[in-house]
C-alpha cells in the first residue's frame, strides 16, 4: 500500500503535536498550520474540526489518567464543563459563519 506524501507528513505532524501536547500543551500550534499548508483545498472549518477531533481524544486520554490518580471536586467541575461546552459550541458557530 502506498501513501501520498501529504498523508505521511500529516501523520508526522500529528505525532509531533501529540508529543508537544503531552509535554507542555499547545499541539494545535503544530497541527493546525500543517493542516492548512498540506490541505489547502479543504474548507477551513473542516480543518479546524479535524484538529479539534484529534485534540478531544488526547484530552480524553489525559482525563482518564488524571481521574485515576486525583480526586475531583465535582460540584466545581460540572458547571465549568457546561460553560466550556456552551462556549465551544459558540466558537464553532463563529468559525463556520
Amino acid at each position: 500500500m502506498e501513501f501520498a506524501p501529504e498523508v505521511l507528513a500529516l501523520c508526522t505532524f500529528a505525532f509531533l503535536a501529540g508529543f508537544m501536547d503531552a509535554v507542555v500543551g499547545g499541539g494545535g500550534l503544530i497541527q493546525i498550520p500543517a493542516l492548512f499548508v498540506l490541505l489547502p483545498e479543504i474548507a477551513p472549518e473542516t480543518l479546524l474540526g479535524t484538529n479539534k477531533f484529534a485534540s478531544i481524544f488526547g484530552t480524553a486520554s489525559a482525563t482518564v489518567h488524571y481521574l485515576r490518580r486525583v480526586p475531583i471536586a465535582w460540584p466545581a467541575t460540572v458547571p465549568t464543563a457546561c460553560a466550556a461546552l456552551i462556549c465551544s459550541f459558540l466558537g464553532a458557530r463563529t468559525a463556520s459563519a
